[in-house]
């Protein structure tokens, strides 16, 4: 006997976690957010409900903060590159030094 539920034509992409959200100043915020939302329901709907919310959200936060990640981590490299050479030839620059560090910042 073969069982079909629901649609056969919907396809349901899979929710991939990355463990660098986690050190993200703005994930455990976020996560909170949702979760003390209240649902309303059994035990089972609620936890499956708040799931579902934070997968919505974490998809949307992902775009927003880890979107092109190899363009930018190139760009910011390329801004620390420049930044230091600019240091070699002006050592005593407190500017530069800042600029340094953000830009490692930045980077990282």
């Amino acid at each position: 006997m073969v069982l079909k539920w629901g649609d056969e034509h919907v396809r349901h992409h899979s929710f991939k976690y990355f463990n660098h959200w986690a050190e993200h100043a703005s994930f455990k915020p976020l996560i909170e957010e949702v979760w003390n939302y209240q649902q309303i329901g059994n035990p089972m709907l609620r936890l499956t409900a708040k799931l579902k919310a934070v997968k919505i959200k974490l998809k949307e936060w992902s775009k927003i903060h880890f979107s092109r990640i190899s363009d930018r981590t190139s760009i910011a490299k390329e801004n620390l590159t420049r930044i230091q050479a600019e240091i070699q030839a002006r050592p005593l620059d407190l500017v530069l030094a800042q600029m340094e560090k953000e830009a490692e910042i930045e980077y990282k």
